[in-house]
C-alpha cells in the first residue's frame, strides 16, 4: 500500500474516490523536524477526509498510521497515532461542508471519551458511536492506540433510515443482530487488501455496511426488510466464506464447526451456500484442492509425500484425495508433479 500524495489529494478534493491510501510518518520526508512532519502530515490528511483540530502527546514522539479504504462511497478508517485530543470545529466544518455521517466502533482499546450534540458518551470495547461530521464534536483519546470508523455518506443512509441526524448520539445495543452482524463484517473488512480492482464488489460491500447500520439505528419498516434481505444475508455469507477459506485446510473442518464459530446454525450455513451454487462440500473440496495442486507445484514441496501434502491440504484419506485430484485435474497428484 502506498502513502497518498498531493496528487491524489487533489483528485480527491474534485470528487474521485480511491480505494485505498495510507497516510503515515513514515512516509515522511526523514530529513524534517517534528514541527514540520506534523504540519506535512495535516495538510495531506485535510486534503483525503477534511479539516480538523488535534493535539499530539508530548509524551510520544509524533507518529501517525491511518489507513482510509473506500467502498463505494462509504469509507473505513483506521488509525493508530499520538493523537490525544480531536476536535470538529465550526470553522471547520464551514471550510469543508461536510454534513454526512461517521460510525466509531471500538474493537479493542481503551475507552473514548466523545462529545457531540451536548452529549458525552464513553466509547468502551465492544461499543459503538453514531456521530454526524456537520455537528461540532471531539474526543478525547490514549495515544498508539488504534481507532476504528466507518464514514457514511448523508445521501446513502437517507435512503434507509428516516431522520438520521435524530440518532446522532443516541444509544445503540451493540449485543443486537445487526450491531453484531455490523462490526463482524466491520473487522472482516478491515483485515483485508484484495477489493481495489474490483468495483462491482467495492459498491456490493459499500451498500451492505449502509444495510447493516441502517438495520443497527431503526431504518423504517420497507428499508428494514431490504437491508435485512440484502445487508445481513449479504454479510453473513462474507462471514461465512471467509470461515471457510481460513478453516478448510483442517481435515476435521465442518460446518458443525463454523457453526460453532459463527454463531449461525449449521441449515442457515448451508442454504446461504447453496444460493451462490456452491454448498460447503464442494467449496471445501474445491479449495483442498488448490492447495493441493499448489503444493504439487512448489519446488519447496518436492521432498513432502504426496500423502503428506494430501493431508496439509485437509484430506484425511489418501486414496480419496487421488481420485478426488484426477478426477479435477486430469492426472495423479504424482504425474502433476514437474
Amino acid at each position: 500500500m502506498a502513502a497518498v500524495d498531493d496528487q491524489h489529494c487533489a483528485r480527491n478534493r474534485k470528487g474521485w474516490q480511491p480505494n485505498r491510501f495510507v497516510l503515515s510518518t513514515d512516509a515522511l520526508p526523514a530529513h524534517l523536524d517534528s514541527r514540520n512532519r506534523q504540519r506535512l502530515w495535516m495538510e495531506r490528511s485535510e486534503a483525503l477526509i477534511g479539516p480538523f483540530d488535534i493535539s499530539f502527546s508530548e509524551d510520544h514522539p509524533f507518529e501517525v498510521h491511518t489507513t482510509l479504504t473506500d467502498f463505494g462511497g462509504v469509507q473505513l478508517v483506521e488509525s493508530r497515532a499520538t493523537i490525544v485530543h480531536f476536535r470538529r470545529t465550526a470553522q471547520n466544518i464551514a471550510d469543508d461542508g461536510s454534513h454526512d455521517f461517521a460510525l466509531q466502533v471500538n474493537f479493542g482499546s481503551p475507552p473514548t471519551l466523545i462529545r457531540q450534540c451536548g452529549q458525552e458518551l464513553e466509547l468502551t470495547q465492544g461499543s459503538m458511536a453514531f456521530l454526524a461530521k456537520g455537528e461540532v464534536s471531539a474526543s478525547d483519546s490514549v495515544p498508539l492506540e488504534t481507532a476504528w470508523a466507518m464514514i457514511i455518506p448523508r445521501g446513502l443512509l437517507g435512503e434507509l433510515v428516516q431522520n438520521p441526524d435524530d440518532l446522532v448520539m443516541c444509544h445503540m445495543d451493540p449485543n443486537a443482530p445487526a450491531s453484531r452482524f455490523l462490526k463482524d463484517y466491520m473487522a472482516f473488512l478491515f483485515q483485508r487488501d484484495d477489493f481495489r480492482h474490483d468495483p462491482a464488489l467495492t459498491d456490493h460491500v459499500g451498500r451492505t455496511l449502509a444495510d447493516l447500520l441502517a438495520l443497527a439505528l431503526g431504518a423504517s419498516r420497507d428499508a428494514a426488510e431490504i437491508a435485512t434481505f440484502r445487508g445481513v444475508r449479504a454479510a453473513q455469507l462474507q462471514l461465512i466464506v471467509a470461515g471457510i477459506d481460513a478453516g478448510f485446510s483442517n481435515p476435521q473442518f465442518s460446518t458443525r464447526e463454523l457453526s460453532a464459530q459463527l454463531g449461525l446454525s449449521q441449515h442457515s450455513i448451508q442454504n446461504l451456500l447453496s444460493e451462490t451454487g456452491q454448498p460447503f462440500s464442494e467449496r471445501v473440496l474445491e479449495l483442498r484442492l488448490q492447495k493441493a495442486r499448489r503444493m504439487l507445484s512448489d519446488p519447496q514441496c518436492s521432498r513432502m509425500k504426496v500423502g503428506e501434502i494430501a493431508f496439509a491440504s485437509g484430506f484425511a484419506d489418501t486414496p480419496y484425495f487421488n481420485r478426488c485430484f484426477r478426477r479435477r485435474f486430469g492426472a495423479s497428484p504424482t504425474q502433476y508433479r514437474p
